[in-house]
């Protein structure tokens, strides 16, 4: 795959590169993968999951001790069922539930990956804490 890198601006470059990467990745796998851009107080992590058979033993990323970012990914008969994202405000007293976003199939039967989400801005109280994030799924084969 041919990429002229000058008729990219500096924000579709790295666009560009996230989805080169993750081509990559969903090449060396046969299953569905989710993967999931996340940005906070500047600091950008990829965060990368695939099919679990237990979603209540996922653990949720941890986001600079202010948000918990959980991605569930379940199967039926071997197909893709669910996507479940659960983004967490990290309290003291306990984790709060700020966004949970559900999506069911059908999806696009693909191996190439497409963005699932949009650009997601969710927002913390008291400090009105912003955490961004934008995921991508692939592999989907069956």
């Amino acid at each position: 795959m041919a990429i002229n890198l000058k008729l990219l601006g500096r924000n579709n470059l790295a666009y560009a590169i996230f989805f080169i990467s993750f081509l990559q990745i969903t090449a060396a796998y046969s299953e569905p993968i989710l993967k999931c851009e996340v940005n906070y107080a500047g600091k950008k992590e990829i965060l990368t999951t695939g099919i679990t058979h237990d979603p209540y033993k996922v653990e949720p990323f941890n986001i600079s001790d202010r948000f918990y970012f959980k991605m569930v990914l379940t199967a039926k008969e071997d197909k893709l069922y669910r996507v479940i994202l659960y983004v967490y405000s990290a309290n003291k007293v306990r984790p709060t539930l700020l966004q949970e976003a559900k999506f069911f199939a059908p999806y696009q039967m693909t191996t190439e990956p497409y963005l699932l989400t949009g650009e997601q801005k969710i927002y913390s109280l008291p400090k009105e804490r912003e955490l961004i994030y934008s995921c991508w799924l692939g592999g989907v084969t069956k």
